[in-house]
Parts: C-alpha cells; sequence; structure tokens
C-alpha cells in the first residue's frame, strides 16, 4: 500500500519518527476522526472527491495536509 511506502521514506530520514498509517474511507466517520490526534497529515487517495475531504477535514481539525497523489514506487534497486 502507499501508506507502506510512504512510512518507508519517512524512516529513512529519521528512523525515531512515530508513524501512524492508516488505510480508511474519509468519507465515514471513523476514518475522519483517526487524524484528530496527528500532528501531519499525508494524503495518498485516489479520487477528486477523496483530496477534496481530506482538505476539508484538514483544515477543520488546524493540521498541516501533505497530498501525494499517486505513483509512488518502492526503489527497485534495495
Amino acid at each position: 500500500p502507499k501508506v507502506d511506502a510512504v512510512r518507508d521514506a519517512l524512516l529513512q530520514f529519521d528512523n525515531e519518527l512515530n508513524i501512524a498509517t492508516e488505510v480508511a474511507s474519509i468519507g465515514k466517520l471513523i476514518g475522519a476522526t483517526k487524524i484528530k490526534p496527528c500532528d501531519v497529515i499525508f494524503s495518498a487517495v485516489d479520487n477528486p472527491e477523496a483530496r477534496l475531504a481530506m482538505a476539508t477535514v484538514s483544515v477543520l481539525f488546524l493540521k498541516p495536509l501533505i497530498d501525494i497523489g499517486v505513483g509512488i514506487q518502492r526503489n527497485p534497486y534495495r
């Protein structure tokens, strides 16, 4: 999953980061409430509706949002 690729990339910069990953629907309340305790949100959604929902929730919870889109690939040479 994309969340694992992002986590792995961030841990390469600092392996002591506390990173929680979640594969959930942002359109459901449970998905949106999991964002509240986060310091930063990395979004890897696959459609414009979900991207808008992520942006809206990040504003409501006053959280910085980094939208990375799609196409994250692991390094094949590792």
